[in-house]
């Protein structure tokens, strides 16, 4: 994603009065002591110069140090201005109203991008600060005068292909009627960045400053896996795959590269634990977009939004306009919204799970906030883990990832980063305790960002000692924080208790009262705390525990605050009195939590099954003022809990109890507990009917989720067992890589797997492949346990895939690529040879013998087959080895067999997108290949790689079936009428690549065709949001086409760009009584499930087809009718379909009975307790 750099001569002059500045200033002309270290420019090479700056940072004793962090703008504007130069800046809109100062920052900005852009400037790859500039300008050289460095910019600036362009007067022309709305954003941005900052983390007596370590965050994709058709009887030794898989990691730098450089996905969702680091993930996200793109990223708090929550487009047209402009203007107001409406605008949603509505519901909020006009819009939103899974599928179209808790190497990292300025013996002696035996809870507890964030801030009070649970860390780190803040802010400890004590009271009422507990209103505050003036209040504020982050958006008048992380929020409700809510005459704080009323559950009290309270719960479990016989009653409770509907919550409870164990590991059932949840989790063997037994799907997913938060040592004892136990190949896989995410390896586990690949080799997978690198990507245990396997086996299947194993978690190995080579070179078996020319390709990286092979391979085999394998290979390697791309171009120019050439070519065209040689070997065939086949190819292959970046597949797949349609009938037609018609689309698509909504509404008008209409539709849908036209020729195709699967189609797409129009549905449901006139039936269902969020007649649709369903696949529509639910129509669901939950059923009907489990398990994750048993007792 490139900046769109203004082009016209204000932004050349300005660009050369920036370099003349900095030259002037490395020739110290500018005598300035202050500004000698904020931009520090010198030569380091003959035409080089580096520009940087350096700060002054205090260190431990009160010493300081010069650093070299960057320089900012507004240095470089204060150096351009001490050099006697100014800025020519473009005219304002209208009223806007926008400072001089940040005007004149914009500028510099641009002059920036100016450089970038025209191949001057090139930044280094350390400069990690957001705000801050590390970068090199290439000019003449430092002997030349300052006109001839500054002619280097200026021919440059003649030689660039948009500088003769109408571009340049066009936009210099919107320049003066529009202003800078990147620098608005900026503000807002900077705004926000303030109220988010933890002052905690800010403390002057911190021993490192936080600040300066940064440790990227490692993101993991989440893939929905494809669901199995066919028997899944829980009776059946069959397992169930999780809905998500964890598959692709990806670093912070990676992420920004592959996924939002590449444009891969406008939607996405970035989900985690609290603590994870999500908000400030977000945040450098943000800045990110500000600095290195167009596009404007608009930050949006939820946890802020008034109840109910707005549309967000009425929400930015309004409140956050307001709030960003003073006065604004209709015509600003318009221009705002035509950014929106041309998908200019990352809006940027922070915590889902904060917003003013329950949890369970949260994400059909936000589903049924973006519809209409989402399409073109880029969303990225935060989320905690627990919120995203209870409800997976109420989002669609977004890309989901994962913030990854830490690996062993990062907690390290970060643990050496934190103390090397001030005592890195610390540093050591903490990495040594978390080390020790029996400290694998605290260990993988401080793989969360927050939590090791406050290990490392009170390790030097614990005498070498680490904490045994969550409680007692944050225990600790509440103490420091006083301490801290005793010089700032004195107290006594009658101060402390007396703050502390009401903090508990004001967390409790905010989690069990307050409609947002993340943002606490000055008038509920005050109701606890006292005025606003007064000494507690004062405290909080003083100390941190609280901060001001916005205001009501109701009433702007009322500023709002919050804790300084919801996570001690959590804790200091888990320290208050309990007694609110508990049975009359229980003394017991855990009654609080668990009231069970069984006749009668209204009138019993149940936050075990609410989502806010769970962390509370495990925090009060952690204590260690709670007495022993406490905690295990109220664990005795849980575990005992009769639902009286079906078992549904029974299970629930029991899953809290697995987690509980985590923090209070002395309970005398543990290891019974944690034994069943490993049951429910992976299955068992049943001796009486000498099978393996599964539970279902739903149950064996949550149990999972449920054994990640347990105990980690019994959990392993447990899995180890069960590895060791099993015959399941399958099974060992899927629980070697649940044990993978302890961050640890067990022998047995590799003993398994090993003997996994050696029984049976030809079912080695991709899963697999992966599960092998997570656990022991370069542990020479297993490297060297690989290799004897490889090098022993008389199999040559088991050699390849040994072999496999090995590059996979040892790449380049010299042995595994040996015996690839070998293998391929005895050709004894033309498939064995196959498959090792693939795996050579995914593990030769450089090496040189790895190459010579494929080369070899290309040049002499005479096997179709096998060369086309060679050279596919061998773009592999290219990817990061220079002699590949070389080969591949030597191969499209002198091969003298043609198709080898054309091969070479593609593959060269697939390389092309991130190897600038490739690129310039394909423009250099285009131009003077005298092969007019081969020009063709390299045009079709640049054509393609623009359109792979600009458009979506179904605008590709739909463009090219369009395309071969009407050059067909450009060729055929005698009719002068058509040929015209058909030139003329032909012209609006072939234009610059742009596709018009009106062209296409004009093709479906015209053509008859049902085979360009459907593709035509196609498009409209990717592309027609807010185009009136467009919707007005679906609602006629709706409405009129004779064809079901031309009307289908319509409604697909007008429900993308028009999701609201009631016609949608109503035709969706209609198409449900035609299916059989429908070729592709589950796709209505889908498009239910994607158009029909809470609309009851879409419900009432699929809950007819699922209970009249006669032992058929209901996989659509159980699936589309869970992703619509909303919690009122939930009951509804359940008293509808609990009949279905008979042995009768399951017998007769095991599809119905599976998904109605399904549908009911959904349900019971999220409707309180008291109202699913009504349900589930009402008559229908």
């Amino acid at each position: 994603m490139a900046k769109n750099i203004r082009r016209d001569e204000s932004v050349l002059e300005n660009t050369l009065s920036l370099v003349e500045a900095l030259l002037s200033h490395a020739d110290e002309q500018l005598a300035d002591v202050e500004l000698k270290d904020a931009v520090d420019v010198e030569w380091v090479r003959d035409n080089k110069l580096r520009v940087t700056g350096k700060e002054v940072k205090q260190t431990t004793g009160k010493r300081t140090r010069t650093v070299e962090v960057g320089t900012r703008r507004e240095h470089l504007l204060k150096l351009l201005k001490k050099a006697g130069k100014s800025l020519k800046l473009p005219k304002l809109k209208g009223e806007a109203s926008s400072s001089e100062q940040n005007r004149e920052l914009a500028e510099i900005q641009t002059a920036l991008d100016c450089l970038k852009e025209l191949g001057v400037r090139e930044d280094e790859k350390s400069a990690k600060n957001q705000g801050y500039w590390k970068f090199t300008l290439t000019l003449k050289h430092q002997t030349a005068t300052g006109e001839e460095n500054l002619e280097v910019l200026k021919q440059k600036w003649n030689e660039h292909p948009k500088a003769n362009s109408k571009e340049i007067s066009q936009t210099a022309q919107t320049a003066e009627k529009s202003f800078d709305w990147q620098e608005i954003c900026r503000t807002m941005l900077e705004k926000q960045k303030q109220m988010t900052t933890n002052r905690l983390m800010r403390a002057d007596e911190m021993l490192f400053d936080i600040k300066d370590i940064c440790v990227d965050l490692a993101l993991v994709k989440r893939k929905q896996q494809d669901k199995r058709s066919g028997e899944d009887n829980p009776e059946k030794s069959q397992l169930y795959k999780p809905d998500y898989e964890e598959t692709e990691k990806l670093e912070y730098k990676d992420f920004l590269a592959q996924v939002l450089e590449s444009q891969q996905s406008n939607k996405i969702a970035i989900i985690g634990e609290p603590g994870a680091g999500k908000t400030t993930l977000l945040q450098r996200i943000a800045f990110w977009i500000l600095d290195k793109t167009d596009y404007l990223p608009i930050w949006i708090p939820l946890g802020n939004l008034p109840t109910p929550a707005p549309k967000f487009k009425e929400y930015l047209l309004n409140d956050w306009l307001q709030d960003a402009i003073v006065s604004v203007t209709p015509e600003i107001k318009a221009e705002f919204e035509k950014l929106l409406t041309a998908g200019r605008v990352w809006l940027l949603l922070d915590g889902v799970d904060e917003m003013a509505a329950k949890s369970a519901n949260a994400l059909n909020v936000i589903a049924n906030r973006i519809v209409g006009w989402s399409e073109r819009l880029h969303v990225m939103l935060t989320c905690r883990l627990n919120v995203w899974e209870a409800n997976p599928y109420s989002l669609n179209g977004f890309q989901t990832y994962r913030t990854l808790e830490f690996s062993q190497d990062k907690v390290e990292e970060f643990i050496n980063d934190c103390f090397q300025k001030s005592d890195s013996a610390l540093g050591i002696q903490l990495q040594q305790a978390l080390n020790q035996s029996g400290k694998e809870r605290i260990k993988d507890l401080v793989r969360n960002p927050l939590r090791l964030t406050l290990l490392c801030a009170t390790w030097h009070l614990r005498d070498g000692k680490l904490p045994d649970t969550k409680a007692e860390l944050y225990q600790q780190f509440v103490d420091e924080v006083y301490r801290w803040k005793q010089e700032e802010f004195p107290t006594t400890p009658e101060d402390r208790k007396q703050l502390n004590a009401k903090l508990k009271e004001l967390a409790l009422a905010a989690i069990d009262n307050e409609k947002n507990r993340f943002c606490l209103r000055e008038k509920f505050l005050e109701g606890v705390l006292g005025e606003r003036d007064g000494s507690v209040f004062q405290l909080a504020l003083k100390v941190g525990w609280l901060n001001q982050v916005g205001v009501d958006a109701k009433n702007p008048n009322q500023p709002v605050y919050a804790f300084f992380h919801a996570t001690f929020e959590e804790y200091f409700a888990a320290l208050a009195r309990l007694q609110q809510g508990a049975a009359q005459g229980a003394n017991a704080d855990w009654h609080f939590f668990l009231n069970h009323v069984p006749d009668n559950p209204a009138q019993g009290t149940y936050r075990i099954f609410e989502p806010q309270w769970k962390e509370v719960i495990l925090l009060w479990l952690g204590r260690e003022d709670v007495e022993r016989e406490e905690k295990e009653e109220f664990m005795k409770a849980l575990v005992e809990f009769e639902d009286g509907c079906g078992g549904f919550y029974s299970y629930r409870a029991y899953f809290l109890v697995g987690a509980g164990i985590a923090e209070y590991k002395n309970y005398p059932k543990a290891d019974e507990i944690v034994a069943q949840i490993v049951k429910w989790s992976f299955g068992y063997f049943d001796s009486e009917k000498q099978q393996w037994r599964s539970c279902f799907k739903e149950i064996a997913d949550t149990a999972k989720i449920a054994l990640k938060e347990t105990d980690i040592q019994r959990k392993t004892v447990a899995l180890v067992q069960l590895i060791q136990q099993s015959e399941s190949e399958y099974l060992c896989w899927e629980v070697a890589n649940h044990l993978a995410q302890n961050g640890a390896n067990y022998p047995e586990v590799l003993s398994a797997l090993l003997d996994s690949i050696r029984k049976y080799p030809k079912e080695f997978s991709l899963i697999k492949e992966k599960i092998l690198r997570k656990i022991y990507f370069r542990n020479q245990e297993a490297i060297a346990a690989l290799v004897e396997l490889m090098n022993s086996s008389q199999d040559e299947y088991t050699r390849i895939i040994s072999a496999l194993c090995i590059g996979t978690i040892d790449p380049g190995n010299l042995q595994a690529v040996g015996v690839l080579v070998e293998l391929i070179n005895d050709y004894k078996d033309k498939e064995i040879c196959k498959l090792a020319i693939s795996f050579l390709g995914e593990i030769g990286n450089t090496n040189q013998r790895a190459f010579n092979t494929l080369f070899d391979l290309i040049n002499s085999s005479q096997d179709k087959e096998i060369c086309q394998r060679a050279l596919f290979s061998l773009e592999e390697i290219g990817t990061i080895n220079p002699k590949a791309v070389a080969a591949l171009i030597d191969l499209s120019n002198h091969s003298p067999d043609k198709e080898i050439r054309e091969t070479a070519l593609f593959h060269l065209g697939e390389i092309g997108t991130i190897n600038p040689k490739a690129v310039a070997a394909l423009v250099d065939l285009s131009n003077h290949s005298p092969d007019e086949d081969i020009r063709s190819l390299v045009q079709v292959s640049f054509s393609k790689n623009n359109i792979k970046k600009k458009f979506s597949l179904p605008i590709i797949y739909g463009m090219r079936t369009i395309s071969d349609y009407l050059i067909k009938l450009k060729m055929k037609s005698q009719d002068e009428e058509k040929y015209k018609f058909a030139k003329s689309i032909l012209r609006k698509f072939e234009s610059d690549n742009q596709i018009e909504a009106v062209a296409l509404v004009e093709l479906i008008n015209n053509s008859q065709d049902r085979n360009i209409q459907k593709p035509a539709i196609t498009i409209l849908g990717e592309i027609g949001s807010g185009n009136q036209k467009a919707i007005d020729v679906l609602v006629e195709l709706i409405n009129n086409s004779q064809d079901e699967n031309i009307r289908h189609s319509a409604v697909e797409s007008l429900g993308k760009i028009d999701s609201d129009n009631p016609i949608v549905i109503d035709t969706l449901v209609e198409l449900i009584n035609n299916r059989q006139k429908i070729f592709l039936f589950s796709s209505v269902l889908t498009n239910l499930g994607e158009f029909g969020s809470g609309n009851p007649k879409a419900v009432d649709a699929l809950l007819e087809l699922i209970r009249n369903s006669k032992n058929e696949s209901i996989y659509s529509e159980a699936e589309s009718l869970q992703k619509i639910l909303i919690e009122d129509q939930m009951a509804k669901v359940v008293i509808a379909l609990k009949a279905s939950l008979s042995k009768e059923t399951y017998e007769n009907n095991f599809e119905r009975y599976k998904h109605c489990v399904q549908l009911i398990w959904h349900c019971a994750q999220n409707m309180p307790y008291p109202d699913f048993y009504q349900a589930w007792h009402q008559q229908e």
